[in-house]
């Protein structure tokens, strides 16, 4: 992130629960992190060291005033000298994961192209997908990407304990367990046969709902957990996690005998050799010759 990035500034962002940066001069960085500002660890080694990173964010312009944004959806601000004396001075914020999209998640290096297709072609086949990850690597944004993509033209519901899916769509359901139980909203989910079910935030206690809405006719569902796998067994699964870089990516795509389809290694997103299990549903479905586009 030296050379190529800007450094100090990527190793914080690296760490999901930070929710903005806040660059007050070459010694003085700030986070946020669950609505509390503190200061971090992380420091620049001197003025010149600022100037030179920051001027990969954005150009300085005639007022000094500059918005940014970067691929991930994040967005930030930078004020540079003389308008900032001691500066160049930056807060950058990071995206709501509800305003996630299948073409920022490539373009941030979540996944790549082809594994973003081979997500497109399953939700649309009614596959189940499971997307698991530790908390803040990433699920509730893959979850939005998925969900947004498909719901121009299809009946799709929601169900989870946050607002993140809450944009209008005339085909859309959002259920929130908030007060509502979390199972009671699981079994009025199956009365409205959606095309495609997307479950977010699933407890330990929620599991046996949710493998009712795997197990549902029709089937469709994408559900986020953060360790081990569902039961029935679903038709693929997506496994976030750190990569060597330190940012979060699909680690492993899988299918349901576990072989790996993609898997992020020496620096890129690699296609696996297995043919999946779920080759025939998608060839069923009409994606055939996608799907060998896809699979290489």
């Amino acid at each position: 992130s030296e050379p190529c990035r800007v450094g100090p500034i990527d190793r914080l962002w690296a760490d999901r629960t930070v929710g903005a940066v806040f660059v007050h001069g070459p010694k003085s960085v700030w986070i946020e992190r669950a609505g509390v500002v503190g200061p971090a660890t992380e420091t620049f080694r001197d003025r010149a060291h600022l100037l030179e990173l920051v001027g990969r964010l954005a150009r300085p312009t005639a007022d000094g005033v500059v918005a940014f944004r970067r691929r991930d959806g994040s967005e930030g601000t930078v004020v540079f000298p003389p308008a900032a004396p001691d500066g160049p001075v930056v807060v950058l914020r990071r995206g709501e994961p509800g305003l996630a999209t299948v073409d920022r998640l490539v373009a941030a290096g979540v996944v790549d192209r082809s594994i973003a297709d081979l997500l497109r072609m399953a939700t649309r086949a009614r596959l189940d997908i499971a997307v698991i990850g530790p908390e803040g690597s990433g699920k509730t944004a893959l979850l939005a990407a998925l969900l947004r993509d498909a719901a121009s033209s299809r009946r799709v519901l929601s169900l989870a304990r946050h607002r993140d899916f809450r944009w209008p769509l005339p085909g859309k359901v959002e259920l929130v367990a908030s007060e509502a139980k979390f199972a009671a909203l699981a079994a009025a989910a199956l009365q409205f046969q959606p095309d495609l079910v997307v479950v977010d935030s699933v407890r330990a206690e929620d599991r046996p709902a949710v493998e009712k809405l795997l197990g549902r006719p029709g089937r469709g569902t994408v559900v986020a957990l953060a360790r081990g796998l569902p039961e029935p067994p679903v038709d693929l699964v997506v496994r976030l996690g750190r990569a060597g870089d330190g940012l979060f990516r699909a680690v492993s795509v899988e299918d349901a005998a576990g072989a790996q389809l993609f898997a992020y290694r020496d620096g890129g997103f690699r296609r696996g050799t297995a043919v999946p299990t779920f080759a025939e549903a998608l060839r069923r479905a009409g994606f055939g010759d996608a799907l060998r586009t896809v699979l290489g």
